[in-house]
């Protein structure tokens, strides 16, 4: 086996939107990142040798509006 990816739940999961740094105590693993959609929650992250990879809630806008 050449590799193996973690994933890992949203318990425990330290997210601070102010500096943009997501903190997993477990892992004692600190990350500041520069994702450009605003979300609500992180529900889980699956981490790989090179990339985290979150999956997360992103709250729906109310209105659109089009062209027409």
């Amino acid at each position: 086996m050449k590799s193996v990816i973690l994933s890992h739940p949203n318990q425990g999961i330290k997210y601070n939107e102010q500096e943009q740094t997501i903190y997993i105590p477990e892992l004692k693993l600190e990350v500041k990142h520069n994702i450009p959609v605003i979300f609500e929650k992180i529900n889980q992250i699956e981490i790989d040798d090179e990339y985290l990879y979150l999956a997360v809630i992103v709250s729906e806008k109310s209105e659109y509006k089009t062209d027409k």
